[in-house]
C-alpha cells in the first residue's frame, strides 16, 4: 500500500496475526515476490477451468 505521503508499506496477515512493514528494504523484497507471483498467476478467466479440471481428477 502507499500512504498519502507516498511511503510504501506492506500489510501481512496470517492466522490470528497481522503485521505492518515499513522498512524500505523489506517492502522492496515483498514487492518483488508479489510481482513474481502475479506474473505467474492465471488470468481470472482461466482459473475456473483449472479448478474444475483439478476437482474432476479427485477420487
Amino acid at each position: 500500500m502507499e500512504t498519502p505521503e507516498h511511503q510504501h508499506l506492506v500489510h501481512r496477515e496470517a492466522q490470528e496475526e497481522s503485521l505492518l512493514v515499513s522498512d524500505p528494504t523489506k517492502v522492496s523484497t515483498y514487492a518483488q515476490r508479489y510481482a513474481r507471483i502475479r506474473a505467474q498467476a492465471l488470468d481470472p478467466r482461466e482459473s475456473p477451468g483449472l479448478i474444475e479440471r483439478l476437482a474432476g481428477e479427485q477420487p
